[in-house]
């Protein structure tokens, strides 16, 4: 009996201890490479010389060239910080991410967000979405209680009137149609500030917190619109959908990147709506605010002209079979109601 206890508790306990063992090791270097970061700034610097410096380090550090083979805890970074984990267990966000400086922009904003956190100054992940793309910057909390918008993956600051600004009061500058170049100043020779020109139309949160965004489905002369093709692969869904104005985040149904999210389509004709997913509908993916007709792999909504679907994407379940909260979806489909 005894043998049996041990066969089924002891690979358990020295899992969670290897657990503890890598989440101490991993933390404890990643302050040491932020300390690092910022004993070289100069000292006598003011908390918004001192974000701004940090930026351009993290910035630097992510525009290295980047080694062919993604280090194995990079790969893992979403299962060892991930908020199921026991907090004891969970590595801390942005420490995988400064150790390896590699990735995308949520990478660079994490590893941003945890050296400012070293270096006393508040701040966190922004997820901004447009149109046609979506990125994380960092919005940091200065001693006067402004919050300024700090990008360290393409390297911009935003700025007016010779000071820092946060995204509230750039979006409300660009709605009254100041030009990109009068908000953003770049960091480095070359930075692809391109991302911005349509901040004017942006929808953006700080992540956890409520977000909602989508687009208009206009049927030109009453022809359907097809996202991506039947082939299994969502990223095709993606850009279509950034094309059609409509943000790129319809490659996937249920939870992916933030439960807060809310994304949405309003309809300009009468149009049934068709959603072709890669694996059979499971219902604890379907957080639609209508009910859909369920065939298989397929949803079919019918939506008035005018009306609006909305997903939450914090109603998911989780699926411990899957190991995820989504499913992917293979292609979308609008055609016009007619005769109705």
């Amino acid at each position: 009996m005894r043998y049996w206890i041990w066969l089924t508790i002891g690979p358990l306990s020295l899992g969670l201890v290897s657990l503890l063992l890598l989440k101490a090791r991993v933390e404890a270097r990643a302050l040491t490479i932020a300390s690092d970061l910022i004993v070289l700034t100069d000292q006598s610097a003011n908390d918004e010389q001192l974000a701004r410096t940090l930026t351009i380090r993290i910035h630097e550090r992510f525009n290295k060239p980047a080694s062919e083979r993604q280090a194995l805890l990079l790969r893992l970074q979403p299962w060892l910080t991930h908020r199921l984990l026991p907090e004891p267990l969970r590595i801390r966000d942005g420490a995988i991410e400064l150790l390896y400086a590699n990735g995308h922009c949520d990478n660079a904003a994490r590893a941003l967000s945890l050296v400012l956190a070293t270096a006393g100054i508040a701040a966190e992940q922004l997820n901004i979405v447009t149109p046609s793309n979506a990125h994380s910057t960092v919005v940091a909390v200065m001693k006067d209680n402004r919050r300024i918008l700090l990008d360290p993956f393409y390297g911009a600051l935003a700025y007016s009137n010779d000071r820092l600004i946060g995204p509230e009061e750039a979006h409300a500058i660009a709605r009254n149609g100041a030009s990109p170049s009068s908000i953003w100043i770049p960091l480095a020779v070359g930075a692809d500030l391109k991302f911005y020109d349509e901040f004017a139309r942006a929808s953006f949160g700080r992540q956890g917190e409520p977000l909602e965004f989508g687009g208009t489905v206009t049927l030109s002369q009453g022809e359907p619109l097809q996202l991506g093709s039947q082939d299994a692969n969502g990223s095709d869904v993606s850009a279509a959908a950034a094309k059609a104005g409509l943000t790129p985040y319809w490659h996937y149904l249920g939870h992916r990147y933030d439960r807060a999210w809310v994304r949405r389509l309003t309809m300009r004709q009468e149009t049934r709506m068709i959603i072709g997913l890669v694996d059979d509908a499971d219902p604890k993916f379907i957080t639609s605010d209508r009910p859909a007709k369920i065939e298989g792999k397929r949803l079919i909504y019918e939506i008035a002209a005018g009306d609006t679907v909305r997903f939450f994407d914090g109603h998911a379940s989780y699926s411990w079979l899957r190991l995820k909260s989504y499913i992917d979806i293979d292609y979308m489909r609008f055609e016009a109601l007619t005769n109705r």
